[in-house]
């Protein structure tokens, strides 16, 4: 008694079992086209690769240079291929309340000759 065959396992190994669900929901990349100054595939590489967007667009320059008509070619697949990510949320333009209007002074109503009755 007391022995354990090999490959028992004890409340005490570091295998810390299934983990749990992580809360909230759901985070998975996803590559859109974003910003750019021709379509936003270089800056959508970017941000799903979580790179400068100039190190992407040197890289698409040297590719084109080198590479020949592959890279363009496939620039444009991407273009077409890839969805355009949703437009940023505008902030709604919150305009302050109009000042009150200055109080205009009325005119006292004279007290008239006090009658007894």
């Amino acid at each position: 008694a007391g022995d354990t065959a090999a490959g028992d396992t004890t409340a005490d190994d570091t295998d810390p079992g299934p983990q749990a669900a992580p809360s909230g929901p759901a985070s998975y990349r996803r590559l859109l086209r974003g910003e750019g100054p021709i379509s936003g595939v270089a800056g959508g590489l970017a941000e799903y690769f979580r790179v400068d967007p100039t190190i992407v667009r040197v890289g698409l320059v040297a590719g084109t240079l080198l590479g020949g008509p592959i890279v363009p070619i496939g620039y444009v697949a991407a273009w077409a291929i890839i969805p355009s990510a949703p437009p940023a949320p505008v902030p709604p333009v919150v305009t302050p309340p109009a000042p009150p209007a200055p109080l205009q002074d009325t005119p006292s109503v004279p007290d008239g000759p006090a009658t007894a009755a």
